[in-house]
C-alpha cells in the first residue's frame, strides 16, 4: 500500500533542509573569517597556470583577505553569522513543525534578503573606493586574458579602471540576485496554504513500546 504524503509536506521538509544547511554553512564560514588571523596566501603554480597568472591571483587573494579584516567588513561578517544562525533556527522549527515555524521562516528569509542587499552594496562601495583592490583585480583580468589569447594570437584589449569597476559591479549584483533567489523561494513557499495546513496538523503520536 502506497504511503500518502500530505500536501505541503515535501515542500516543508525541502525548505527546512535548505535553511538548516545554508544556516550552518554561513555561520561556520563567518565564525572562521572573524576569528582566523589574516594570513598571506601562497600557492604552487598549477599545471596550466603561468607564473604571472599565479602571482596575479595571489595578489588579488591577499588584498581581499586584508579587506576582510577591516572594521566595516568584520561588521558585515558578524551580521552574516547572526542571520545564518537565525535561518538555521527557523529551519529547525519548520522541521519540527512548530506552530510558529512560519513566523520564524518569514523573519529569517527577510533578514537574509536585507543582509544580502547590504552585503552587495558594501562590496560595490569598496570596489569604487579601494584603488588597490581595483588594481589587483585589473591585473588578474589582464593576465588571464593575455594567457587565453596566446592560444589564438588575438590582441588583448587594455581595460580602464571604469571597465574593471563596471564588470565587478555587474558580477556582484548578479551574485546577489542568485543568492537572494533561495530566500525568495523559501519566503514564497512557506506562506502557501498547503504548507501552513501541514504545519498546523498535529504530529502523529508514537505508541509506547511494550
Amino acid at each position: 500500500m502506497a504511503i500518502k504524503i500530505p500536501p505541503g509536506a515535501r515542500a516543508s521538509f525541502i525548505a527546512a533542509a535548505i535553511s538548516m544547511v545554508v544556516g550552518i554553512s554561513g555561520t561556520s564560514r563567518s565564525i572562521t573569517a572573524l576569528f582566523a588571523p589574516p594570513q598571506a596566501m601562497t600557492r604552487e603554480t598549477g599545471e596550466h597556470e603561468s607564473v604571472a597568472m599565479s602571482q596575479a591571483l595571489d595578489e588579488l587573494s591577499n588584498v581581499m583577505i586584508e579587506e576582510q579584516h577591516t572594521p566595516m567588513q568584520r561588521a558585515i561578517i558578524g551580521a552574516n553569522a547572526i542571520v545564518s544562525a537565525l535561518l538555521f533556527v527557523a529551519g529547525f522549527h519548520l522541521w519540527r513543525r512548530r506552530r510558529n515555524a512560519v513566523w520564524w521562516m518569514t523573519q529569517a528569509s527577510l533578514a537574509n534578503l536585507v543582509y544580502t542587499a547590504a552585503d552587495v552594496a558594501i562590496d560595490i562601495f569598496r570596489m569604487h573606493h579601494s584603488p588597490r583592490l581595483v588594481r589587483a583585480l585589473s591585473n588578474w583580468i589582464q593576465v588571464t586574458m593575455a594567457a587565453n589569447s596566446s592560444h589564438d594570437n588575438t590582441q588583448v584589449p587594455i581595460l580602464s579602471r571604469v571597465d574593471v569597476v563596471t564588470f565587478a559591479t555587474f558580477a556582484l549584483i548578479i551574485g546577489g540576485v542568485l543568492r537572494s533567489l533561495v530566500h525568495v523561494w523559501i519566503f514564497w513557499r512557506i506562506r502557501r496554504d498547503d504548507v501552513r495546513a501541514f504545519i498546523a496538523t498535529p504530529r502523529p503520536s508514537v505508541p509506547p513500546s511494550m
